[in-house]
C-alpha cells in the first residue's frame, strides 16, 4: 500500500513538480483515512505504527514543498481564501492581509496583464502554466513561474484553484541584462546607467569604462558623483525633476565634458522590478559642431555678399520711383515696382536666414527685461497696419487697455508679433480684420493673432513650423513667402521659456497662440 501511495505522490506528470503539493495533500488525507480505519479495526499495533511513520513522511514532504513554493487558494471568483507563509514572505503582506483579497486587484500590476486565456482553462478543468509579475505590497515588482490547478464541483462548475509559483525574477534579471549588455555595449557612444534614487553606479558600457579609464570591478558599489567631479547634485536633482514627474520623456542636454562638447540624451526607465534608474547616453558632437560653424560662416559670408548689392540695388530703385531722376512712364513705373517688391522678398528671405543661423547657434541676443505687454502689441499692431493697406486688410488690437507686465525681449517679441500678423495678413480676404488679442492666464500671460481668411488644411498641422514648409499652395506669388517665419517664431518664443500653437478651421480662420510664462515680474498693473 505504501509502494501504491508513494506512485501516487511521485509519478511524473505534464509539469514536474507542479501538481506535487496536490498529489501530496491527496496522499496525506488517503494516509489519515486508512490510519482511522487500522485504528478503528483489529490490525495490529505494528501496521498502524507503518501507517503513523509514512503520515509522519508525507507530512515532512509537504513542509519541504510549503517552504519553497508560494502557494494561494482562491474561489471561484478570484477571492483569495488560502495563501500560505511563503507566498506572504514574497509579497510583503501576512496571510491575513491576503485572504479576501481579489487575486488580480491585488497583487497583479493590473487586470489587463491577467493571462486572457486562464479562465477559460479553469473552467474547462484544464491546468494553466506560465509566468505572471506580482506586485508586492511595497510596489516591487516579481517574477513568477506558475501552476494553476482548477478544482470542479460535481457538476462540473468550477469551485476554486490551486496557485502554486516560484520565484523567479533574478533569472528574469540577469537573462534581461545580458541582452540589454551585449546591445549596449556594441554602441560607440557612452553609456550609463544609474539607479534614480542613490545614483549607484549599475552599469557602464565599454566605450564609457575606456574613456573614463576604469573597470567594471572599480566602479562597482560607487555613485555618479565619484565617478565625475566635480558633480553638483542639487543642480541635477532640480534638472531630471520633469523627468521623474513623468512630465517629459527625456532630456536633451549639451555641455563642454573632458574639453569636447558633447550631448547628453538622458531618460528613465523601469527594470523588471520595478526600480526607476536613469540611462545617459553621451555622445561626442565635436564634428557637428565644427560643421556647424562652417555653414554658419558660409551662409553669413554668402548673406553678407547678397545684401550689400541688394541694398544698394533697393536705394536706386527708390529714387528712380520717387522721381528724381524724372518722371517714369506708366509701365516702365509697373516695373519699378514688381522689381523694389522682389528686392524687399530677397532681403526677407536673407535676413531670415541669418536669423536661424544666430538661433541655431545660440547668438541671437534676446535681452529680457519688465516690459508692458499690451503696449507692445499695440505697436506691433500700428508697425504692421500699413502692410495689412497693401491687401486691403485691417488690423485691431482687441483686449484690455490696463498694462500687462511680463519679463520679455522686445526686438524679439515685435518680431515673431510681425511674422504672425504679416502672415494673417497676406492670407486674409479683402475688407477682412485681424485681431491682436492679450489676456492673462493662470499660468502667465497670451498673446493672439486671429484671422478670418481660408484656414490651414489639417494634412498641414504637422509640418506647419519646419522650415521653408508653405501650408498654402497660392496661385498668387506674392503671397508666398520664404516659409521660414514660423519656423523663427517658434525659436524665440521657445528662448522666452514659451509655447507656440495654433487652432485653424478650413473656411473660418485661423487663430495663433503665444504663451508665456509666469514670472517674478508679472503681474496686472490698476
Amino acid at each position: 500500500m505504501y509502494e501504491l501511495l508513494q506512485q501516487i505522490l511521485y509519478t511524473p506528470q505534464d509539469s514536474p513538480g507542479g501538481l506535487l503539493f496536490e498529489r501530496a495533500f491527496f496522499a496525506l488525507i488517503l494516509f489519515a483515512l486508512l490510519l482511522a480505519f487500522a485504528l478503528t479495526s483489529r490490525s495490529s499495533k505494528a501496521e498502524a505504527d507503518g501507517l503513523r511513520r509514512r503520515i509522519n513522511d508525507l507530512e515532512a514532504d509537504l513542509r519541504a514543498v510549503d517552504a519553497h513554493v508560494m502557494i494561494n487558494i482562491t474561489s471561484a471568483d478570484g477571492r483569495i481564501t488560502y495563501a500560505n507563509g511563503t507566498m506572504a514572505e514574497a509579497t510583503g503582506y501576512t496571510p491575513e492581509e491576503l485572504v479576501g483579497q481579489q487575486f488580480r486587484d491585488t497583487l497583479l500590476v493590473s487586470r489587463a496583464e491577467s493571462p486572457p486565456e486562464l479562465d477559460s482553462f479553469l473552467r474547462e478543468g484544464r491546468t494553466w502554466y506560465g509566468e505572471t509579475r506580482i506586485r508586492r505590497k511595497d510596489g516591487r515588482l516579481i517574477w513568477t513561474r506558475a501552476t494553476i490547478v482548477p478544482v470542479l464541483g460535481p457538476d462540473g462548475d468550477l469551485r476554486r484553484s490551486v496557485s502554486l509559483r516560484t520565484d523567479i525574477t533574478q533569472s528574469k534579471l540577469i537573462q534581461a541584462e545580458l541582452q540589454e549588455r551585449a546591445m549596449i555595449d556594441r554602441l560607440r557612444d557612452e553609456v550609463y546607467i544609474f539607479a534614480a534614487d542613490t545614483l549607484e553606479l549599475l552599469y557602464l558600457n565599454k566605450h564609457s569604462l575606456v574613456s573614463m579609464d576604469v573597470t567594471p570591478e572599480e566602479v562597482r558599489g560607487k555613485r555618479l558623483t565619484d565617478l565625475i567631479q566635480p558633480f553638483d547634485e542639487a543642480k541635477f536633482r532640480a534638472r531630471v525633476a520633469r523627468l521623474l514627474t513623468g512630465e517629459v520623456d527625456s532630456i536633451l542636454h549639451e555641455a563642454n565634458w573632458r574639453g569636447c562638447p558633447v550631448e547628453i540624451n538622458l531618460q528613465q526607465e523601469l527594470s523588471l522590478d520595478g526600480k526607476a534608474r536613469f540611462i545617459a547616453v553621451v555622445r561626442d558632437i565635436s564634428k557637428r559642431k565644427r560643421a556647424e560653424r562652417n555653414r554658419a560662416e558660409f551662409v553669413a559670408t554668402v548673406s553678407h555678399e547678397l545684401r550689400s548689392p541688394l541694398t544698394s540695388v533697393k536705394g536706386s530703385l527708390n529714387l528712380i520711383n520717387s522721381g528724381v531722376l524724372g518722371a517714369l512712364p506708366d509701365k516702365a513705373g509697373s516695373m519699378v515696382e514688381v522689381a523694389l517688391r522682389n528686392v524687399d522678398r530677397l532681403l526677407r528671405l536673407i535676413n531670415n536666414l541669418l536669423d536661424l543661423e544666430k538661433l541655431d547657434a545660440d547668438m541671437m541676443e534676446l535681452t529680457m527685461a519688465p516690459m508692458d505687454v499690451v503696449a507692445l502689441a499695440e505697436e506691433a499692431v500700428a508697425a504692421n497696419a500699413g502692410y495689412g493697406l497693401e491687401y486691403g486688410v485691417k488690423l485691431r488690437y482687441v483686449g484690455p487697455r490696463s498694462p500687462i507686465i511680463a519679463d520679455i525681449s522686445r526686438d524679439g517679441m515685435l518680431q515673431v508679433l510681425t511674422n504672425l500678423l504679416s502672415n494673417a495678413v497676406k492670407f486674409s480676404p479683402r475688407a477682412q480684420w485681424v485681431d491682436l488679442t492679450v489676456s492673462e492666464t493662470p499660468s502667465g500671460v497670451r498673446l493672439s493673432v486671429t484671422d478670418r481668411g481660408p484656414g490651414i488644411p489639417p494634412e498641414a498641422h504637422q509640418t506647419l513650423f519646419a522650415r521653408f514648409v508653405q501650408a498654402h499652395a497660392d496661385p498668387d506669388r506674392s503671397r508666398i513667402g520664404t516659409g521660414l517665419g514660423l519656423s523663427i517664431a517658434k525659436s524665440i518664443v521657445t528662448k522666452h521659456g514659451g509655447r507656440i500653437s495654433f487652432t485653424s478651421e478650413v473656411g473660418v480662420g485661423t487663430t495663433f497662440y503665444i504663451d508665456l510664462p509666469r514670472s517674478s515680474e508679472l503681474r496686472s498693473v490698476a
